[in-house]
């Protein structure tokens, strides 16, 4: 934020971020039945699933408070061969005092064997530390010897176990340059006693001359076979103008202090679709290297990559790769291209016109608008329309909703306005959704307000603030009338206006309103000259009048009135009114205003002398 002398405020906000999906008293079930191993209409032959067959999955989450709830599910495997598998799990999630996060799931199957996930983690300061154990009961992979000897049991299982701590944060952040760290412990324990234990640290310098980078990895084993093992890697990167560099080492301090690799990386972009690349990798140990050179061309119909790579013995390789997708768009008409993925993510194609009619689609005679962007906001994609008028959005995320939206600045006639603010759409995978957006010639609303006194004469409103109303009542626009008067409303749509002068400003004027404006525009584009109107100075008749009675209801103020008028009490020619102030819950009866305070006296005294509560008071009539 900044202040009136170029000053500037900065302001963090921390939000705490449960693993809770659901509220208190909520209920939220998910469903899926998955091929697994299969590819669509068999494309692939190559499976990497160990259990391939039908597994139907299911899980029900329950919100027992805001900050704790509880999940249950169950999974089905047919298995294409051998025995099938069932799966029960059941899991919690807690927030406690909105700084610690506990969750947990145990599984079960129908072999009895469990497996189980549990953590913890929270923030102290700039500082993260979370903290998980992770149990698996697993059965035992026997050799084929094993399996065909008769004194090995089939249902043996080995327990596997592992612990974790993990804690990272930022240092230095209000430096120039700031360290980022994170340190990492791990404790793996299988049952046959073997235990391994693992700890990482890795650390980066991001300052403006250089970016420094290290990991450094301990991991020791009880396994008389295992050497314990010490190794790390160092990163530096720089960029000198258009080429940005990087330099990496990898060493290792146990078994043996050596260094094991040396490698540099150039990249260089040629155009704004061209991108090199220079590759060299050294081996100390073994004194070997290889090069590599590469050109990426990423065009907006594909994606073109080449490489040669080089080895010391002379050896050599040349690769080509082309990447890219294609569809049918309904709208234009045609097949498109696209350098990205359509089948793993959303698409949509936006069709962008002039609608001369007015009826929010698109025929066949009216303009189509190229070069119009196209924005999905949320999705952080875009597009430029075509001689079609269709722009094209490609590996939109899936099952995430984003607001559509056209660049009125892409508009090449000034005078063109979205005849809709945008769509809201949720993309999902391989399939291309379609939208017409439609944009029309924008109108203008202009005139002068005057103020008319008690002599009729007039002179201009000056700065007088006005609410433009749409004919459902929505407020589209304001603006404030010049020093002559003058007003403008440009960019309309054509539908039915009305036009309020703000009423904090007849407060402050001491004006009436007047009545409402109201103003047409019938077609697209159409311009209304002269929409005057003329505000009324109030005039007031200052007096006292006299009140006998405060009621809660018109009804009552009424009945009581006629009670009066029955027993003949009154003592002047009543000409009653009752009076309500704004924000007042109740109604005043009044039964005579004066000018004058002496007679509005006498006559509150007439009714005070028959026992009828009365008072005087100073009273202000608009004429």
């Amino acid at each position: 934020m900044y202040g009136p002398q170029g000053q500037i405020e900065s302001k963090t906000e921390q939000y705490f971020i449960t693993t809770n999906s659901v509220g208190q008293g909520e209920g939220q079930y998910r469903f899926s039945v998955a091929d697994v191993g299969e590819s669509l209409f068999g494309v692939s032959t190559i499976s990497t699933a160990q259990d391939p067959g039908v597994l139907l999955s299911g899980v029900y989450n329950r919100g027992i408070t805001d900050w704790f709830s509880l999940s249950a599910g169950v999974s089905s495997l047919l298995a294409d061969e051998g025995e099938d598998q069932q799966y029960f799990s059941l899991g919690s999630n807690l927030a406690l005092f909105d700084r610690v996060l506990l969750d947990g799931i145990v599984q079960i199957n129908q072999d009895q064997q469990t497996r189980a996930e549990f953590g913890a983690r929270t923030r102290i300061g700039d500082t993260a530390l979370s903290a998980d154990y992770y149990l698996d009961e697993r059965s035992v992979l026997f050799t084929d010897e094993q399996l065909n000897d008769e004194q090995t049991n089939l249902d043996d299982t080995q327990l596997y176990q592992q612990f974790a701590l993990n804690m990272s944060g930022e240092l230095y952040k209000a430096s120039s340059f700031g360290v980022n760290y994170q340190n990492e412990w791990r404790h793996t324990t299988l049952e046959d006693g073997l235990r391994s234990d693992l700890f990482s640290n890795q650390f980066s310098i991001n300052s403006r001359l250089l970016y420094v980078s290290h990991e450094l990895n301990w991991l020791k084993t009880d396994d008389e076979f295992t050497e314990e093992q010490f190794s790390g890697t160092l990163r530096l990167q720089k960029s000198f103008g258009r080429i940005f560099t990087r330099l990496n080492a990898i060493y290792s301090i146990k078994p043996e202090s050596q260094l094991e690799q040396v490698s540099t990386e150039l990249y260089m972009p040629l155009t704004t679709e061209l991108q090199s690349q220079l590759e060299i990798i050294y081996y100390p140990q073994i004194d070997d290297y290889r090069a590599k050179l590469g050109l990426n061309w990423q065009h907006d119909l594909f994606y073109f990559t080449a490489d040669t790579e080089y080895d010391k013995d002379g050896d050599w390789s040349v690769g080509l790769n082309m990447r890219f997708s294609f569809g049918y768009d309904p709208l234009g008409e045609q097949f498109f291209m696209n350098r990205r993925s359509m089948a793993s993510s959303g698409a949509m194609a936006v069709r962008v016109f002039e609608d001369l009619n007015l009826n929010g689609q698109f025929d066949n005679d009216e303009p189509l608008i190229e070069n119009a962007k196209i924005k999905a906001l949320q999705n952080y994609r875009h597009g430029t329309t075509d001689k079609t008028g269709v722009a094209m959005l490609s590996s939109m995320t899936n099952n995430v909703r984003t607001d559509i939206v056209l660049d009125r600045r892409s508009l090449e006639d000034p005078f063109l306005i979205n005849a809709i603010p945008g769509v809201s759409v949720t993309p999902r995978a391989g399939h291309l959704d379609v939208l017409d957006f439609p944009v029309v010639q924008s109108g203008e609303l202009e005139g002068v307000v005057y103020v008319s006194n008690a002599s009729g004469d007039e002179e201009v409103a000056t700065y007088a603030p006005i609410r433009l109303y749409d004919s459902k009542g929505n407020e589209v626009n304001s603006t404030v009338t010049e020093f002559d008067g003058y007003y403008l409303f440009t960019d309309l749509l054509p539908d039915d206006y009305q036009m309020r002068i703000d009423a904090s400003y007849l407060e402050k004027k001491n004006l009436r309103g007047g009545k409402v404006m109201e103003v047409s525009l019938a077609s697209a584009g159409e311009i209304v000259n002269g929409a005057d109107f003329t505000l009324q100075e109030r005039e007031a008749a200052e007096g006292y009048v006299v009140s006998i009675g405060e009621f809660n209801s018109l009804r009552m103020l009424k009945a009581f009135w006629q009670i009066l008028i029955k027993k003949g009490v009154y003592v002047v020619d009543p000409k009653p009114f009752y009076y309500k102030a704004d924000g007042d819950k109740k109604y005043t009866l009044n039964v005579a205003f004066y000018p004058k305070q002496a007679y509005a006296n006498a006559v509150c005294a007439r009714f005070a002398a028959k026992n009828i509560s009365c008072n005087v008071a100073p009273f202000t009539f608009d004429i």
